[in-house]
C-alpha cells in the first residue's frame, strides 16, 4: 500500500471535520467509574475498597460516521484505496468474505480513528504518521505490537518490578490496574473480584496472535518450575495495536477463586536474578514443537504437576496425580512389577543427590504410591491417611518440581539413559560417582535458589 495515497486521505479527511465541526453535536453519555481507594497489595491478593465516580464522557461516535458516509466515503481517493486493497493485499482477507465491503470496512475504521482522535484532541504530527504506517503494516500482514496484562495469584514480589525474559515485566499491582468504567443502565458486574498478588506485562509483535498466549503459558510455567507455587492466571486484558480493527482490546475473566487452596511463593529481591537466570536458561528447552510433544516423557509429568498445582479438586486426587507426574518421569517401559519400589528409589537416590534425605524421600515416596493406588481403585483412605495428606502433598510436588527441572535439563533422549545411571548407582560405587558428576553437569549453571524447598 502507498502510505503517500493514505496520507493524502488523512488529510482530506481532516480538512472535511474542520469545515464541519461547528455542525457535529456530540452525544454526552454518563459513565460510572470504579475508582479503587486504600490498596493494600499483600501475598494473599491484598485488600482493596472501591467507591463508584460519576463521569460525563462526549461521544462522536454517531457524528463521525455520518461524516464517512456522507463525505469521505464519496472521494474519489477513498474508492482507489479500497480498490487497491483488494487488488493488492489479498493475503489480508479471511476466507468467503466479500473482498470489497471488506477493504471499505477496514478503511472505514482508519479514518474514524484519525477524526475521532483529532476530535477528542489526541491527534499530532507524529501519530498520524503512526496510524497511516500501522494500517499499511497490518494490509501486508506485518506482525503489529500487542500488550498483554495478565493478573496472577500464587507469586509475590517484594520489590515493584522485575524485567524478565524478552520484553515481559512482573511487577506489584497497583490500584490503578483495578479501575474501569461502565454504563449505568447497562448490566453490569464486578469485574476484578478479588485483587491480584502480582501482574505480568508482556510486549511483542508476534507473527501469529497465538504466539502471545504461548509465550504467556511459557512464562507461568517457568514461574511455577521456579519454586513450589499455584502461580494462575485470574484474568487478563489483552491489546493490540490496531488501525484496521477498532476493538483492538479483549478481556478475558477466570472463574470462581479459592485463594485459600493453592500454595504460593514470595520472591525476595535478592532472588530475582536467579529467577531470570533461570528464565534464561529453561525458556529455549521447554520451547516444545508440537509434533515433538508426544516423543518426550517429561512433557507428561509437567502436565501432571500444572494439574496437580491448579485443578480444583480433591487432596487425595492432587496427590494421586503429582504421584502419576513421578511415574511418568521415573518409570520406564521395560519395569515389571514393584513399580512403587523402583519409582521410590530411584526418586530417593536421584533427589539425595541434592539437600533431600534419601531416606524420607523413599518412605514419603512410598506411602504416596499406596495413597495413589488406593485412591485409583476407589477404595476409602483411612482417617490418619487424610490427615497426612496435606503435607505429603507438598512434599511429592517439591520432588516432582525439581525432577522436572533435571530432567528438562538432561534433555527428552536422555531419560533412559539418567535412569539407567541411577539403577547403576544402586549397586556400583563408579557408578554412583559417575551419576553424581552427570547430575552435577546438568545443574552447573542452574540456580541454586531453584533447587531448594520451601
Amino acid at each position: 500500500m502507498n502510505v503517500g495515497r493514505l496520507y493524502y486521505l488523512a488529510q482530506e479527511s481532516l480538512r472535511i471535520l474542520a469545515s464541519k465541526v461547528q455542525d457535529l453535536k456530540p452525544e454526552k453519555r454518563m459513565l460510572l467509574k470504579a475508582k479503587i481507594i486504600d490498596f493494600q497489595p499483600g501475598i494473599g491478593g491484598g485488600r482493596f475498597t472501591t467507591s463508584y465516580m460519576p463521569l460525563e464522557r462526549l461521544d462522536w461516535s454517531t457524528a463521525i460516521h455520518g461524516m464517512i458516509e456522507n463525505e469521505i466515503k464519496v472521494l474519489p481517493i477513498f474508492k482507489e484505496i479500497v480498490n487497491t486493497i483488494v487488488e493488492q493485499h489479498g493475503e489480508v482477507f479471511p476466507e468467503d468474505v466479500n473482498r470489497p465491503n471488506q477493504a471499505e470496512f477496514w478503511l472505514n475504521n482508519f479514518v474514524y480513528k484519525v477524526l475521532s482522535e483529532k476530535l477528542e484532541g489526541k491527534l499530532t504530527d507524529e501519530s498520524l504518521i503512526d496510524y497511516v504506517t500501522t494500517f499499511s503494516a497490518e494490509l501486508d500482514s506485518s506482525p503489529i505490537e500487542h500488550h498483554m496484562i495478565t493478573y496472577l495469584a500464587g507469586i509475590y514480589l517484594k520489590e515493584d518490578a522485575v524485567d524478565l525474559h524478552g520484553k515481559v515485566l512482573l511487577r506489584k499491582p497497583r490500584g490503578d490496574d483495578l479501575e474501569y468504567e461502565f454504563d449505568p443502565f447497562l448490566p453490569h458486574f464486578e469485574r476484578y473480584r478479588f485483587p491480584p498478588s502480582a501482574i505480568m506485562e508482556i510486549q511483542m509483535r508476534p507473527k501469529k496472535e497465538l504466539e502471545l498466549y504461548e509465550k504467556l503459558n511459557e512464562m507461568m510455567t517457568l514461574l511455577r518450575l521456579f519454586r513450589l507455587g499455584a502461580v494462575r492466571q485470574l484474568w487478563y486484558k489483552h491489546s493490540k495495536k490496531s488501525v484496521m480493527w477498532l476493538d483492538g482490546n479483549g478481556i478475558g475473566l477466570q472463574g470462581e477463586i479459592f485463594r485459600g487452596a493453592y500454595p504460593h511463593y514470595v520472591l525476595n529481591e535478592e532472588e530475582t536474578p536467579s529467577l531470570k537466570q533461570f528464565i534464561s536458561i529453561f525458556a529455549p528447552l521447554i520451547q516444545i514443537k508440537p509434533v515433538e510433544k508426544t516423543s518426550i516423557g517429561w512433557i507428561v509429568a509437567l502436565s501432571r504437576y500444572n494439574s496437580a498445582l491448579l485443578e480444583k479438586m480433591e487432596a487425595e486426587r492432587k496427590l494421586m496425580t503429582a504421584v502419576m507426574g513421578l511415574e511418568s518421569l521415573y518409570s520406564i517401559p521395560s519395569d515389571r512389577g514393584e513399580i512403587e519400589y523402583r519409582l521410590s528409589l530411584r526418586t530417593a537416590k536421584l533427589l539425595g543427590l541434592l539437600t533431600f534425605d534419601s531416606m524420607d524421600v523413599k518412605k514419603n515416596a512410598a506411602h504416596a504410591y499406596k495413597i495413589r493406588n488406593k485412591v485409583t481403585h476407589g477404595l476409602i483412605l483411612t482417617e490418619d491417611e487424610m490427615k497426612e495428606i496435606p503435607s505429603l502433598l507438598k512434599k511429592i510436588l517439591e520432588y516432582l518440581r525439581i525432577s522436572l527441572i533435571i530432567f528438562i535439563k538432561a534433555g527428552a533422549k536422555n531419560k533412559n539413559e539418567l535412569l539407567v545411571h541411577i539403577d547403576n548407582s544402586l549397586i556400583s560405587q563408579s557408578h554412583f560417582e559417575e551419576l553424581k558428576r552427570k547430575v552435577t553437569e546438568l545443574l552447573v549453571q542452574v540456580p541454586k535458589e531453584s533447587l531448594l524447598t520451601s
